[in-house]
């Protein structure tokens, strides 16, 4: 590992460096003779570098190159370029294999590495090779001293320049092996290596050998290589393939070798091996007066590839052959890296023949100006160009901190772009004028356009298209969440013969997301189409090919006819449209694009990315995997620690989904398959149903296979689900009908390593629950206390569970108490000790007022008479005392048990006299007689009874202070109390004076006060002018006090004030804003009326004193019917109002 990290870091550039140092033993270009002959030849220990200090190598190189026959250097310098591409090609895709080798965290860290160093995920990345990731994360310096190129490229145009052979010791496959040569434990070692590589280590590491190179001295590289590990046997054959292919050539030529200084010294070195095959090797003295010898790079224009692209009608020249890059849609960037001159060479073309774009010379502007959108951009030089009888524009920038050269043309609605990226007087070199001058312009060909099948693989359809297919794919933000970006992918053609413009689009849903409700889709369709125009037919129901659909018939822009289809097959939707850009006709219903689309079978499911958790579990899934956010699990849940992925399958657009569960040690079933049963059932979410469970193997140990669907959907859930000792496997998949057995691959191809878990399932978990709710440690308390949300205790354990009840726990007394749940697991038992167990721990001394409550909101629950006559007794004589703002549930399960308040209604009702019980106990009466059909006649008997308590209760109400007092007087039970006056045949002079004293009450904004009022409407209790017209005159009150005259035949005592348009105008604004807001206005005040497209509206400010604002509202005028009251149409601007013109300002708020 550590030759090839000393690799990496000499193929770098580095920082500028003092060097003085002592070259006297410079030994880096060495003479090979040979006995009989006369003819010299050379080899040369070269370095890849750009550092400006490389290159003050001794005087006799140069001669040495002019007078040998043949130029090598470790590959064809001539020939690199286009093997580089058919190999990088060759590279992309495949295993991410770091997944496999590496632990999670190893790989988080290599991800984080990988970002900081590119910028981008190690997830997209192309290239899959180790050498290219460790490539990519490898540091990398540069200085604004360094060379145009690398030394070994400069000494090979030196070569060409003298018109040398020129020629290649290795072929490439010599230096990037095929993965599978490499040994996995390497691979480890050497990208755990880079990842803990210090920037300023690997800095300081590279000065020191670009000093050893300055210095020229063999031995103090040979010790500085072997002092980072001994050359290996990849080492070795490298060199007996550099010194066999040095020998074929000098049997016949001279030569001159540049290869890596590290490979000459040493056994077995390349000097050393030469030796043994006979040759002399002496080193060169070494002297340095010469001057640097310089070249003028020369371009060989004729041996440049000519690159034509017919249908774009362009043709241009570049040093090597081009590498076709995606830059967006159908658009392709074409580049060449030249080692030659160090420059890149690029150029591409956008053909925008088929669009709405007029040409203009905008477009040039536009690109321009985005190239230097960056800071630090600056535009060096523009001037107009014109090139093969053609004007074009030439900009010389700065960007990024590169410099470049480019020149654009717009010709016919396509535009040319070719550009240089290299130093800056590298940018105007012959060379560099010979890719410019290679321009050429010429006729494009305009085939007629005829129906051609496009099939989509990856979107898994074909369809007819007619003419250029344009792609305006791009990422999205979901609609329903705008921070989650999908893949939108849209083809457009435009017919130019009948006149149609035509889309076809799918998209699948977001990593991790699947469709839950379809109906939402169909909505948003409408609304897209209804956004662009109007749909006038549709959504008609529609198949194709087995799968669902709907189709619609559109108008957009009031002229242009289209019809539009689409669907949702599985987790993906399509969508096409065919639409007119005549304005005369329409798309025919047999329209050749919309009917020849055809879905194709699914592309085969890719498992290519490995992931594994904590070195036991290994699964593949898709590619681009995603973690998903680890869920925080708390003391009550049954789970202690998960971590989860999802992916995309991108050829049928499945979610699947990998997560791991760690459960607690308190987790109890009494089967395995009980615990899958009941773990399916938790997985069940709104609307889905089960529609097959069975057993299965997931990685050789039995598991549980479900799938679920949901109606709402047009996907299925298959899932398998695994225990394995306390780890929960959950393996699932959001798939359409098509994909249910693709899914099986993904399940197979788990694995497990190591051996058996210990956890006994079935065994009790009381004793350890036991053990850890007396201990002292919070943490160790809280998750036992926790368990009793999911632990299910059985009869057996009710014996240990009852004793925890004389046991003082560390936590406070309140209601969710460990005795409280205790008491509540003991009451679900339900066992023939139970009723004894918490009477004796109800009279206990020990036993708190809160555990009272609780244990009196059991009893009624156990269902025996002894529980009753229990519950009552303990209520009679030892009631728990009501505190403020605590929990007294003693009624909650009398008011669960309708017949048991029929049958103990003289108890209940002897308990009426304690204050504690009555809001309780009128509760209990009041909900039954209201709803309780079957015995509702049997229990109106007690009204009466009830309501003797009434009056007391409703004087001490509107006492404020009194009500303080009291806990038990509420507003639930005065409500209650209004609820049994309203169905009580006959009123007393009692309940008649409580009905007046709450509806007079002059607490402010008080329902309570109207409601009891309207009910003394009602039940024809007579209320004073004077208290019903102090009402009247209040806005909160006087709607429903309104309506109620009215129901009641009371309409004459509404006086003509409130029949006012302005003033009913008022109190309908008033019950608006209050209801639209939540708080009711202190003020209204009217500003006018005015007319808006022939209709009479009236214009207020609502004031709210808390904030002192005012906001504009505004009435639709009407006529005010008091057999039907109904408040009149209302707006409110809730932007406030700033005494603007009120007309104007009510106008703007009618259109909105």
């Amino acid at each position: 590992m550590q030759k090839r990290l000393l690799f990496l870091l000499i193929g770098v550039c580095l920082i500028t460096y003092s060097y003085g140092q002592d070259r006297s033993n410079y030994k880096l270009l060495w003479e090979i003779t040979k006995e009989g002959k006369s003819s010299k030849s050379y080899v040369f220990g070269t370095m890849h570098l750009q550092d400006e200090r490389v290159f003050k190598f001794s005087d006799s190189v140069i001669p040495a190159i002019k007078a040998t026959d043949v130029f090598a250097l470790e590959l064809d310098p001539t020939l690199v370029g286009g093997e580089l591409s058919e190999r990088f090609e060759k590279l992309q895709g495949g295993e991410n294999m770091y997944r496999k080798i590496l632990s999670e965290e190893e790989y988080e860290l290599l991800a984080n590495k990988f970002m900081e160093v590119n910028g981008s995920s190690i997830e997209d990345y192309p290239m899959s090779h180790p050498l290219m990731i460790e490539a990519a994360i490898s540091p990398s310096f540069k200085n604004e001293t360094d060379k145009r190129t690398f030394l070994d490229v400069h000494l090979f145009g030196v070569a060409s320049h003298f018109n040398k052979e020129i020629t290649g010791l290795e072929a490439l496959e010599d230096q990037f092996p095929e993965v599978e040569t490499l040994p996995e434990s390497e691979i480890r070692e050497n990208i755990l290596q880079l990842i803990d590589l210090d920037e300023a280590e690997a800095k300081q590491q590279q000065e020191r050998l670009i000093e050893l190179y300055f210095n020229g001295s063999l031995e103090e590289i040979y010790y500085l290589v072997n002092g980072l590990g001994s050359i290996d046997a990849v080492m070795k054959s490298r060199n007996e393939t550099i010194v066999q292919s040095m020998d074929s050539i000098m049997k016949d030529k001279t030569l001159f070798a540049g290869v890596g200084a590290a490979h000459l010294p040493g056994n077995d070195g390349v000097l050393d091996l030469l030796k043994k095959k006979g040759y002399n090797v002496r080193a060169v003295t070494a002297t340095f007066k010469n001057p640097e010898f310089e070249y003028e790079l020369t371009p060989t224009i004729e041996t440049w590839k000519e690159n034509r692209y017919k249908k774009a009608g362009y043709s241009v020249r570049t040093p090597g052959d081009a590498l076709a890059i995606p830059m967006m849609g159908d658009v392709e960037s074409f580049t060449v890296a030249d080692l030659y001159s160090g420059g890149t060479f690029n150029y591409f073309h956008l053909d925008y023949r088929n669009s709405e774009y007029d040409g203009s010379k905008e477009m040039i502007n536009k690109i321009i100006e985005n190239q230097l959108a960056d800071e630090g951009s600056e535009l060096l030089s523009r001037r107009e160009i014109q090139q093969d009888g053609k004007t074009g524009t030439e900009a010389i920038m700065k960007v990024g901190g590169e410099t470049m050269r480019a020149q654009y043309f717009e010709i016919d609605k396509i535009l040319y772009v070719f550009l240089i990226e290299n130093k800056l007087n590298e940018l105007t070199t012959q060379y560099a004028n010979a890719f410019f001058d290679s321009i050429l312009f010429f006729e494009p060909e305009a085939p007629s356009p005829i129906w051609e099948l496009k099939n989509d693989a990856l979107g898994a359809y074909s369809i007819k298209v007619k003419g250029a297919v344009k792609s305006l794919s791009r990422e999205v933000p979901a609609p329903e969440n705008p921070e989650i970006f999908y893949k939108l992918t849209i083809y457009t053609t435009v017919d130019v013969e009948n006149e149609t413009f035509n889309i076809v689009r799918y998209n699948d849903q977001p990593d991790g997301y699947y469709i839950n409700d379809s109906s939402i889709f169909d909505e948003q369709v409408e609304t897209l189409l209804n956004s662009r125009g109007k749909v006038i037919s549709g959504p008609t129901a529609i198949e194709r090919d087995g799968v669902n659909g709907a189709s619609y018939e559109v108008i957009f822009g009031d002229n242009f006819h289209a019809r539009a289809e689409a669907y949702f097959r599985g987790n993906r939707f399509h969508f096409i449209l065919s639409q007119k850009t005549n304005e005369e006709e329409k798309v025919l219903e047999d329209d050749t694009f919309l009917k020849s689309f055809k879905f194709e079978p699914y592309q085969a499911l890719k498992l290519d990315t490995v992931i594994s958790v904590n070195n036991r579990y290994e699964v593949k899934l898709p590619q681009h995997v995603t973690e998903t956010e680890s869920i925080a699990y708390g003391a009550i849940d049954a789970y202690t620690d998960n971590k989860g992925f999802v992916a995309l399958d991108e050829a049928a657009g499945g979610s699947y989904f990998f997560q791991w569960i760690e459960t607690k040690p308190y987790l109890h079933a009494e089967s395995l398959d009980t615990f899958y049963d009941d773990y399916a059932q938790q997985l069940l979410e709104y609307n889905d149903t089960i529609i097959s469970s069975k057993s299965s193997l997931l990685g050789g140990l039995p598991s549980r296979q479900v799938i679920m669907h949901n109606k709402d959907t047009h996907v299925r859930q298959k899932m398998e689900f695994l225990l394995d000792g306390k780890n929960l496997i959950l393996m699932l998949a959001y798939v359409g009908d098509a994909e249910m057995d693709r899914v099986d691959q993904y399940f197979q191809n788990f694995k497990i390593t190591g051996g058996a878990l210990k956890f006994d399932l079935e065994a009790s978990k009381m004793s350890l629950i036991s053990k850890n709710l007396k201990s002292k440690d919070s943490i160790v308390f809280e998750e036992a206390k926790g368990a009793f949300d999911y632990y299910i205790f059985d009869e057996k354990e009710e014996k240990e569970l009852a004793a925890l009840l004389d046991y003082q726990f560390i936590d406070s007394d309140d209601d969710y108490s460990v005795k409280n749940l205790i008491i509540d697991e003991l009451a679900t038992i339900n066992s023939k000790k139970t009723l004894k167990t918490l009477v004796r721990f109800y009279n206990a001394a020990y036993s708190t007022n809160a555990a009272k409550i609780k244990v009196l909101e059991v009893l009624p629950s156990l269902g025996t008479t002894e529980a009753y006559e229990q519950y009552f007794s303990l209520l009679k004589t030892k009631a728990p005392i009501r505190l403020e703002d605590a929990n007294y549930s003693v009624f909650q399960n009398v008011m669960k048990k309708p017949e048991l308040a029929l049958k103990k209604s003289e108890v209940l009702l002897s308990l009426l006299e304690k204050e504690q019980f009555r809001d309780k106990i009128v509760s209990r009466y009041a909900q039954q007689i209201s709803y309780d059909s079957i015995n509702a006649p049997t229990l109106k008997k007690y009204t009466d009874e009830i309501l003797s308590y009434f009056e007391t209760d409703a004087k001490k109400y509107v006492d404020t202070l009194q009500r303080k007092k009291f806990q038990y007087l509420t507003y639930g039970l005065i409500s209650n109390y209004l609820t049994l006056v309203n169905n009580t045949d006959t009123l007393n002079a009692s309940t008649k004076r409580a009905l007046l004293t709450i509806g007079e009450s002059t607490e402010e904004k008080s329902w309570i006060s109207v409601r009891a009022l309207i009910v003394a409407l009602k039940r024809k209790v007579k209320i004073s002018s004077t208290v019903l017209n102090d009402k009247l005159e209040n806005f909160y009150s006087r709607y429903e006090l309104m309506e109620a005259l009215i129901e009641t035949n009371n309409k004459e005592q509404i006086t003509a004030k409130y029949l006012d348009v302005v003033e009913f105008g008022k109190l309908s604004l008033y019950n608006y804003a209050g209801e639209d807001s939540g708080y009711y206005p202190d003020r209204i005040n009217s500003l006018g009326e005015f007319t808006y497209k022939g209709e009479i509206y009236h214009v207020y400010t609502a004031t709210y004193l808390s904030d002192n604002i005012d906001y504009l509202g505004v009435v639709k005028s009407g006529t005010i019917n008091l057999e039907s009251l109904e408040p009149f149409t209302s707006f409110m601007d809730w932007e406030g109002y700033n005494d603007e013109n009120w007309e104007q300002a009510a106008s703007k708020l009618i259109k909105k």
